[in-house]
């Protein structure tokens, strides 16, 4: 009888606890509104800075990575974390960010943001690499 008690106890653990079908544990509340990709469509930095580029976000690991990069101006690379550690308060539509804003110096250089959803655009608003006010407005991008 003790026999049979190990492989059946190994096999409810499996069920349990296997690796191959675990699954991560959801993203901070509310990021999944901002799930899928979003284009910058306009910038008070200058529209030669990085319009173009599309990010796309992951409500998991609470980051927005660069996908397609255009008019690249700030040294960033096609796989830079464009918004880092994204945090919202439960269904207030805004949100908190790192956002990348330089990389020409020695590594990436990341500055506090607010990011404001409405319907299909964010508007985030910062500052840039050299401490002026940035406003940017993404547009998400139809899958």
């Amino acid at each position: 009888m003790k026999k049979a008690t190990i492989p059946l106890v190994v096999c409810v653990l499996l069920s349990v606890y296997g690796c191959s079908t675990r699954k991560l544990p959801p993203g901070p509340t509310g990021l999944y509104q901002l799930e899928g990709d979003w284009q910058l469509v306009s910038t008070t930095d200058d529209d030669s800075a990085l319009n173009g580029t599309v990010i796309s976000v992951d409500p998991v690991t609470a980051d927005g990575m660069i996908t397609v990069l255009q008019k690249n101006r700030y040294c960033v690379r096609p796989t830079d974390v464009m918004w880092k550690e994204l945090s919202t308060s439960a269904g207030s539509g805004q949100f908190k960010a790192g956002c990348l804003v330089s990389s020409c110096i020695s590594g990436l250089e990341y500055k506090p943001a607010t990011l404001q959803l409405l319907n299909n655009e964010v508007r985030l608003t910062g500052t840039n690499a050299y401490g002026k006010f940035l406003l940017q407005t993404w547009r998400r991008r139809p899958k």
